[in-house]
């Protein structure tokens, strides 16, 4: 028989797997500028690093950000010196992003296979990649990427002890301190307490070796993020504390909005990995939850309180809920039935070929303004954008459309189809919004055109420029694109400088009386409007 003609296996053999996670990591890291918020804060930070040498704590715009910690930056400006004579800083700290997205599947496969066995490992990584949460986060210069990646590695130590209790706190350990060095206490608070609970979740971990295992690894925590506060506070006096304060105070008794922010949120951003998560649940209800069930339950509920105790809401933390989930999604997806896998399947092949088959019309229409319609609801959305075809974004969309629907033709009829389709269905969208659509993309969301406007009308011998209502992906831009690091009004008051820039919404009347405006300007499109004043006097 020719092998062409053979249905592909499933769960994806392990050199399909990478391929789809190497189609799914590389568009959308390299090819565009800084997009706000997160992108562009995590490439400000970068650029401080790398051109200032702030590297014992992130600085934004010449002033510590003490939001995040710097590993996930480390990384990141390692990459983008690595790469420097190839790429540009952005696109080059960019790669970080992959290589800890890489690092997360890894654990997270090596984590399923541990608790359940190697398909539920391979199905767990797939559920990932499938969770439209993670999507456009996993492309960003982001901290929370670190994070994933140190948690999966910690959630991997537990579930190894078992087997191999001293190398298990050697990899809790060290996912501790990469988790924590990312994002501080919130980053922590899970895979401290599942690894202190669970003794009293499963017989597995009641054994004399634990309490060795677990020492080492806090010990190994504590003397490497103490280290680094040490040094902290021996940068300046008061930042380790500030940092500590930052850290400690974005815990918050939960409010009603938040509850239904949440709900409405994780509906969306888990998918598909909640609902298969709750058939491993319910599927096993009936008989003796197995060691791996129980302490994955314990980490997702662990999480999910402090995904609700955090101050400020945001959908990008619900990251950390991603890992349990799918790996709680990933045990029960061979035990799918038929009906229902048949339907996650055809629903994530309609999705993905509806959507895939707009970014192709959409394109076409730019490309040769057929059909009208639609080509002029892309120049009304980025006034100003004339497309220019290029060959290779081209060969690489239609590569990715001719594999996804290879995948969808040949793979077998099985409970695995599903991950398996919403897996490959997220790559081809993401894959084809970051070839055909990105010029149109960037076109918007860049600000390289603003900020080299602002340098322009720069008068020499500026000593320097104030600001007021400037957000921190902004002040992150213009630094890293133009060189130009403003001293906030908010932060430091009124100073002497002969520069004031201003950002203001559209609609809102700007006056500054004493001085005299210098420019203005915008991204098309865009509500956000700047002004630059020089002192009248």
């Amino acid at each position: 028989m020719n092998p062409l003609s053979r249905n592909l296996a499933l769960p994806l053999a392990l050199p399909l797997l990478a391929l789809l996670v190497f189609a799914y990591l590389l568009p959308g890291l390299v090819g565009h500028d800084p997009w706000k918020p997160q992108d562009a804060i995590g490439i400000g930070v970068v650029h401080q690093m790398l051109q200032h040498g702030q590297w014992i704590v992130p600085h934004l715009a010449g002033e510590p950000y003490l939001g995040d910690g710097p590993f996930h930056y480390w990384i990141a400006a390692l990459t983008a010196k690595v790469t420097g004579l190839v790429l540009a800083t952005h696109d080059g700290a960019r790669l970080a992003s992959g290589v800890f997205l890489a690092l997360t599947l890894a654990f997270l496969h090596l984590t399923g296979r541990e608790l359940y066995g190697k398909r539920e490992g391979v199905s767990a990584g797939l559920v990932l990649l499938g969770c439209l949460g993670l999507l456009v986060h996993a492309h960003e210069t982001l901290a929370e990427l670190g994070m994933l990646a140190g948690q999966a590695l910690a959630w991997y130590g537990v579930a190894l002890f078992p087997r191999k209790p001293r190398r298990a706190g050697w990899l809790l350990g060290a996912g501790l301190i990469a988790a924590a060095l990312s994002k501080g206490i919130p980053a922590v608070i899970a895979p401290i307490s599942v690894a202190l609970l669970a003794p009293f979740v499963s017989q597995a971990w009641r054994a004399r070796e634990y309490s060795l295992t677990v020492l080492i690894a806090f010990l190994l925590f504590l003397a490497t993020c103490g280290g680094w506060l040490v040094l902290l506070e021996y940068r300046s006096a008061g930042l380790a504390a500030a940092w500590w304060n930052v850290s400690a105070t974005q815990f918050a008794r939960p409010a009603l909005y938040a509850l239904g922010y949440w709900a409405e949120t994780l509906a969306w951003a888990t998918w598909p990995a909640w609902p298969l998560a709750l058939w491993t649940l319910w599927e096993r209800r009936r008989r003796q939850f197995e060691p791996g069930t129980r302490m994955l339950s314990a980490a997702f509920v662990v999480s999910l309180a402090v995904l609700l105790s955090l101050s400020n809401p945001r959908e990008v933390h619900a990251l950390p809920l991603l890992l349990p989930m799918s790996l709680l999604a990933g045990a029960g997806v061979s035990s799918v039935r038929r009906g229902a896998a048949n339907a996650l399947a055809s629903f994530g092949v309609m999705t993905a070929g509806f959507l895939g088959a707009l970014m192709w019309l959409g394109w076409f229409a730019m490309m040769t303004g057929v059909p009208a319609a639609a080509a002029r609801s892309f120049t009304r959305l980025e006034p100003g954008f004339a497309p220019q075809f290029s060959w290779m974004p081209f060969i690489v969309a239609l590569a990715l459309t001719c594999a996804w629907l290879w995948l969808v033709l040949k793979s077998e009829r099985s409970a695995h189809r599903g991950p398996t389709v919403w897996a490959a269905g997220m790559t081809l969208l993401w894959g084809l919004a970051m070839t055909l659509m990105l010029p149109w993309i960037d076109y918007g969301k860049s600000y390289r055109p603003v900020a080299e406007s602002l340098k322009k009308h720069i008068p020499p011998g500026a000593r320097c420029v104030e600001s007021e209502g400037l957000g921190e992906p902004q002040r992150a831009v213009f630094d890293y694109h133009a060189g130009i690091v403003t001293q906030r009004l908010e932060r430091n008051g009124g100073t002497r400088c002969s520069l004031l820039l201003v950002q203001f919404r559209e609609g809102e009347q700007r006056f500054e009386p004493g001085w005299k405006l210098l420019w203005e300007g915008r991204r098309p499109r865009d509500r956000e409007r700047y002004r630059l004043y020089q002192r009248s006097s």
